[in-house]
């Protein structure tokens, strides 16, 4: 963290953001005026000179900036976000370092009178700022091809926040967006580019207890998922910011607003894990907002005056991280409060909770509710319809006051699933686990009990979870007469896999788990009666072909499984492990025919000879078609693939190639997961890879590969040496790619230096490939 001298100490510094849970994001501009969306200038490519004079025609004379902080008030909203300058470079006030700006085109300082409203309504004020500017033909050449241009724009983003941070009083948050440089994605680089830690050192000196995002290359105070809803590892701060329909600025045909309902689940996501929500809503250009938006956050307002208990100061803790049968769970101090997503459920169970209860409520009501504490570390709470509200869909929420927060128990049960982006979360089912995010490498998909017990040698019971747990519905269990189940499984690939085996007791008891003879696990933990749990066995070295699990309960005891799934332990492929050539100019440009892309991957710009030479590389006197090496771990992504040196400048606009070589003991079926900024194909010795990618995509734009998240990919390495050649062509500014493995161990990498010498056993040992297959497995179970 960077802080200046006499700063507070960041927890009081930070409190304010640390408890707010709910703020309101408002993108508007001069690109309102178009009704198209805040990327309009980018995306239809707008010329700069054109799109200047639109702010002759730029007149919100009756915009009431009270309006919009009453309307983020009233919404229960803590603090607002106010784009004081998007990408388009119009800056919303007074500013010396650019005659862009509303002064000079409508005679209004918007930042003040934003500023002066919020704090009038006694909320936290934010400012936007974006650091690029497309006022500046540099944001697409980059710094190396435009160096003045380049400084021009930095010079005039740190002379502008510097404005925003003097003229305005106390600022309480600033949230960088815009920090790029075409071709780059690495952060240290782009901070090193814009020159991030002096910016941030005069902005702390200015506002010494100002709250800044991770957006201009540092980490500084939080991080800021965009369009989904990821709680970071480890106590960092951070804040999802969603849009309400499908845009951030003002698109007058986009009319897909989110529900109250589907709102309201990603707040309660976000407080479960100690989040906060920046809703964004896009006013039109005379300052109104959307009927769609104004009626939603009066409802969510009205909510929030009742159940803002249970969000505002929320905490992380095991029982809120993970799902219940029909319910979301929230803590503060020594109170849990359980959000009934099911309107018309009477009763609801909870795990985590040891010892009595001092009280209970249901928020709102006066409405009696009764709790009863059992045995195996689980809540019963009944009476709940009595305190139903008819004509209301929104979730009711129950206070349940421990009197000592040593009380929560750690629960290890069912693995807790983000709420998509534009759908709503049906949390009246429990679920094994969601896939993962943006650039991680998928899990295994998880077969229901109906798939389980087709594939199970004994004769097993499809019954309905409410038979087990009376709230948990929509699911169906397997279960068999004795208290043992069994299936055979198949693994088509030898490698190194999780298990997650989603199980249920009649009662309270243990249940013992073995994979074939040789891998046993000892009983566990008590399971809870009639909830469910999750057992996990992990990092389990299995070979290919059929193998059998086994569980088992105690004895008098009857055991259902209502899920199962084995997912392959993913070894990234580092930036170290990776020689890149490149680029090679094509003539594709950000808003062109992708047609030009089909082209540069279908050139051959290396010959198959040169591919699959090791022994040229930087400094050979070989240009331009020269191999470079990394030899430390850079970039983002750098665990996983690679992260580019800087691309896309206004010449070499290209076709880039990465290579890395994999030893094999023996020829085998092996596992890998690619996915890629923009567009990629993939070669192992010399034989294409394919896709699941649609055809007649594949057919526009030539690649097999294109998206963030990684896909399985089954191959054949020879014994020996493998070649992996990636192709790509970037998109737009970062240009990256990623790649895991699933090695059982035995799985060499060799490093590009060393790869014309790997006959002389002088290869890479990745560390994280050393996995010993344990005597014994111990399931991780509930309570």
């Amino acid at each position: 963290m960077h802080v200046a001298s006499g700063l507070t100490d960041e927890p009081r510094r930070t409190e304010w953001f640390r408890d707010a849970r709910f703020g309101l994001f408002i993108h508007w501009g001069l690109y309102s005026l178009l009704a198209r969306e805040a990327w309009v200038m980018d995306s239809e490519q707008i010329p700069r000179e054109k799109y200047r004079a639109f702010a002759a025609d730029f007149h919100p004379d009756d915009l009431d900036f009270d309006e919009w902080a009453q309307l983020a008030k009233r919404a229960g909203a803590k603090y607002v976000v106010f784009t004081s300058r998007h990408h388009d470079g119009f800056a919303l006030f007074d500013s010396k370092a650019s005659d862009f700006n509303s002064m000079q085109s409508t005679g209004r300082d918007f930042v003040r009178e934003y500023v002066a409203a919020v704090r009038r309504a006694g909320l936290k004020v934010g400012l936007y700022y974006s650091l690029m500017s497309w006022q500046f033909p540099a944001v697409y050449a980059g710094p190396i091809a435009d160096p003045p241009g380049w400084e021009a724009m930095v010079r005039q983003s740190h002379e502008q926040v510097q404005e925003l941070m003097s003229n305005y009083g106390p600022i309480d948050l600033l949230w960088y967006d815009g920090c790029v440089i075409p071709g780059a994605s690495e952060k240290s680089r782009l901070a090193s580019r814009w020159r991030s830690r002096g910016l941030n050192a005069m902005v702390r000196s200015l506002q010494p207890h100002i709250v800044i995002n991770d957006r201009s290359g540092l980490p500084e105070d939080f991080d800021t998922p965009e369009q989904h809803i990821s709680a970071p590892g480890g106590r960092r701060l951070w804040e999802a910011c969603m849009t309400f329909n499908n845009h951030w600025g003002y698109c007058e045909t986009d009319h897909a607003f989110k529900s109250v309902r589907e709102i309201l689940a990603y707040l309660v996501y976000c407080a479960r894990y100690r989040g906060n929500l920046l809703l964004n809503i896009g006013p039109r250009a005379d300052g109104s907002v959307p009927t769609e938006c104004v009626d939603r956050l009066k409802v969510i307002g009205s909510w929030l005056a009742t159940n803002g208990i249970a969000i505002y100061g929320s905490e992380r803790r095991s029982i809120t991280e993970h799902e219940h049968p029909s319910t979301v769970v929230t803590a503060r101090g020594a109170k849990a409060y359980v959000h009934l997503l099911d309107q018309m459920a009477d009763s609801a169970h909870v795990a985590g909770i040891r010892g009595p209860v001092a009280g209970t409520r249901i928020l709102g009501s006066d409405a009696a509710v009764n709790v009863t504490t059992l045995r195996d570390g689980t809540v019963q709470i009944t009476g709940l319809a009595q305190s139903r509200e008819r004509e209301s869909e929104l979730p009711r929420v129950v206070e349940i006051d421990m009197n000592d927060r040593r009380r929560f128990g750690k629960v290890t049960g069912i693995l807790s699933t983000p709420p998509a982006q534009g759908r709503e979360l049906d949390a009246t089912v429990p679920i094994i686990g969601a896939d993962t995010g943006r650039a991680e490498p998928p899990r295994g998909v998880v077969a229901e009990a109906r798939e389980f017990a087709l594939a199970s040698p004994l004769k097993l019971t499809l019954t309905n979870a409410s038979e087990w747990c009376p709230e948990w519905g929509g699911r169906q269990v397997a279960t068999a007469e004795d208290r043992t189940i069994t299936a055979p499984f198949h693994v088509n690939v030898s490698g190194v896999y999780d298990f997650e085996i989603g199980v249920v007791n009649e009662c309270a008891g243990r249940i013992s788990t073995s994979i074939d003879s040789t891998i046993s696990a000892h009983p566990g933990d008590v399971v809870p009666g009639g909830y469910p749990a999750t057992i996990s066995l992990k990092r389990i070295v299995l070979a290919q072909g059929w193998h059998s699990l086994a569980l088992a309960a105690d004895t008098g005891n009857r055991i259902g499984v209502y899920g199962v799934r084995l997912s392959a332990c993913w070894q990234g492929i580092p930036s170290e492990l990776w020689a890149t050539a490149g680029p090679y100019s094509s003539a594709f440009r950000w808003g062109g025919a992708v047609s030009t892309v089909r082209s540069a991957l279908l050139t051959p710009y290396l010959t198959d000879e040169y591919l699959h030479r090791p022994d040229i590389f930087a400094g050979d006197g070989v240009a331009p078609s020269q191999w470079r090496i990394e030899r430390s771990r850079r970039g983002e992504h750098s665990a996983q693939g690679v992260e580019y040196a800087c691309r896309g400048q206004a010449d070499d606009w290209g076709v880039c190639y990465a290579r890395a070589v994999v030893v094999s003991p023996d020829p085998r079926d092996v596992e890998i997961a690619f996915g890629c900024d923009w567009w990629a194909n993939l070669t192992l010795n010399g034989r294409s890879l394919g896709s699941d990618r649609a055809a007649e995509l594949v057919a526009e734009d030539g690649a097999m590969f294109c998206g963030h998240k990684p896909v399985a990919i089954a191959c054949r390495f020879d014994a020996g040496e493998n070649v992996l050649i990636v192709k790509s062509h970037p998109g737009r500014h970062a240009h990256w790619f990623t790649m895991f493995i699933n090695n059982p161990g035995d799985l060499t990498f060799v490093t590009p230096m060393e790869w014309s010498h790997f006959r002389r056993g002088a290869f890479y040992k990745y560390p994280e490939a050393e996995v010993v297959c344990p005597p014994q497995l111990e399931p991780v179970v509930c309570c």
